[in-house]
């Protein structure tokens, strides 16, 4: 488990989150899709807006019909394809416990950074149980460039979210985009 949450903690450092430089390049968001496979997510909706040049605004809901089971996974997914590649590269496969997460992970001052942010924007728990039969929420989630570190290459990206319950998949969120040179 510490060493999951150590390349995790990396991963996010290499996102570069809390860098202010500004970046050679600029962000676009193409699409947010997801989908449940199986009875415990009852509501799920995700929508993204462009807000300016590099800044989306995301919306999620999501409600379960049953409270979530502790031992409910999480598997963080980057893959990323330069603009003239034929091959996907996987750049981030890590499976976590939600439960796990929300427990010993906000004591990492990186994560609880990103936690704080979540939470001005949701009502997402961020302690487990996680209840069923309540509406969660994430409203105007700011994404700009300054998620990316400063040396990101020019990329097309997907950042997939499967949420995995006795290894069985029952929902994911994917949201793919792009890094464009700035003109």
């Amino acid at each position: 488990m510490q060493s999951k949450v150590f390349f995790l903690i990396v991963a996010l450092n290499g996102l570069g989150i809390g860098e202010g430089s500004k970046r050679p390049f600029n962000v676009e968001l193409h699409n947010i899709s997801y989908n449940t496979f199986t009875d415990l997510v009852q509501t799920i909706n995700c929508d993204f807006k462009k807000l300016a040049l590099n800044r989306y605004a995301v919306n999620a809901m999501f409600e379960l019909s049953r409270n979530m089971p502790q031992d409910t996974d999480i598997e963080i997914l980057i893959h990323y394809r330069l603009p003239k590649g034929i091959r996907t590269v996987k750049f981030l496969n890590l499976k976590l416990r939600v439960c796990d997460i929300l427990t010993h992970v906000p004591t990492v001052p990186l994560i609880k950074e990103i936690l704080n942010k979540l939470a001005r924007v949701s009502n997402l728990p961020f302690s487990c149980p996680i209840h069923g039969n309540k509406m969660y929420n994430v409203t105007n989630l700011i994404v700009t460039e300054a998620l990316f570190p400063i040396y990101a290459p020019i990329v097309n990206f997907n950042f997939t979210l499967n949420f995995f319950e006795q290894q069985t998949k029952f929902a994911f969120f994917q949201v793919e985009g792009s890094t464009l040179r700035k003109t």
